[in-house]
């Protein structure tokens, strides 16, 4: 069965959705490592991946300064949490699903 007919089977059945927004359902904690190191390219930082995985789970305006400094943060935390949105989005059918799953 294609999986948006599935989706559309189960949200039919009920309307209860589960909603795995902290990553204890599905592990993302690499990706957001992933996300963060991409950002920190962009402004010409390498921080080890291992650094920023340490820190996931922080919010950006922890993250940025306890993986590079607070000079860091002063001058670049809003650039660096802008380009982490843009690096980190959900994948294309995440976002039609939950809102199928308000209806």
């Amino acid at each position: 069965m294609p999986p948006s007919t599935l989706i559309d089977k189960l949200l039919a059945m009920s309307r209860i959705a589960l909603v795995d927004v902290d990553g204890t359902l599905v592990d993302t904690n690499y990706h957001h490592a992933l996300a963060w190191a991409r950002a920190f390219r962009r402004i010409g930082l390498t921080p080890p991946l291992w650094q920023i995985h340490r820190h996931v789970g922080m919010g950006g305006d922890q993250l940025v300064p306890a993986v590079a400094g607070d000079d860091v943060e002063d001058r670049h935390g809003d650039d660096l949490r802008e380009a982490w949105t843009e690096e980190f989005s959900p994948a294309p059918a995440s976002r039609s699903t939950w809102m199928r799953s308000l209806i």
